[in-house]
């Protein structure tokens, strides 16, 4: 439902603006079409960065677009869009830069082609944008990914997010009580041998971090 209305959004946008704006879907909801780990119903949509003047335009309270239905409350800063649907989901339109050289492949969402991020862009934005505050959920999203593709493929996404955000990640991960990230991930929608990743997801993420990290070339030392 959330990404039909999402997509009726972009359609109305093109037809008052004649632009098509061009988007990925990301986050853990196309996480989840792909290695079907968790429920996850919101819907993240990430336009470049150089896109962000189309924000204003993609909100349809402003914007009077005709929906199946209307979000029950809408909030919007510098890059982003979020439209939220009680008791169902978010719409989140999110503008930022690519991380990975090749971060979507094109894939059919209820019968229509869009570029969906790749399960390694999707963990690389997760810690590139927001690994300093990481939170349980996404800690679980990179141990099943590990769990799917091996930790040497996620090691080789994150080590793109650099040295700097690498180390803000693993004292974030760190930081986390080991028994409250068990119990918080306890709580989500998992799916099948996922299960198996609750207990683990903190210790996986924290090697996968490890892992690019000693990957990176040593920072130069100076006299």
């Amino acid at each position: 439902m959330l990404f039909d209305i999402a997509i009726s959004i972009f359609a109305q946008f093109r037809m008052r603006q004649n632009i098509e704006p061009a988007w990925t879907f990301g986050g853990g909801t196309a996480l989840m079409l792909q290695i079907d780990h968790r429920e996850s119903h919101d819907i993240d949509l990430f336009l470049h960065e150089s896109q962000s003047s189309f924000l204003p335009y993609l909100n349809p309270e402003t914007q009077g677009f005709v929906l199946t239905q209307l979000p029950d409350d809408y909030a919007e800063t510098a890059g982003t869009l979020k439209l939220a649907y009680k008791d169902i989901g978010e719409i989140d339109f999110i503008c930022c830069a690519n991380i990975l050289e090749n971060p979507a492949h094109l894939k059919t969402v209820r019968g229509r082609a869009v570029r969906m991020e790749t399960p390694a862009e999707i963990i690389a934005k997760k810690i590139y944008y927001r690994g300093g505050s990481i939170q349980t959920r996404d800690m679980f999203d990179l141990a099943a990914v590990i769990h799917t593709y091996g930790i040497d493929y996620a090691a080789m996404a994150l080590k793109q997010c650099g040295r700097e955000r690498l180390q803000k990640a693993r004292a974030s991960i760190n930081s986390w009580p080991p028994e409250i990230v068990a119990a918080a991930n306890s709580q989500l929608m998992v799916r099948g041998r996922a299960r198996a990743l609750i207990k683990d997801s903190q210790s996986l993420s924290s090697a996968a971090i490890e892992k690019a990290l000693a990957s990176l070339t040593p920072p130069q030392k100076t006299d």
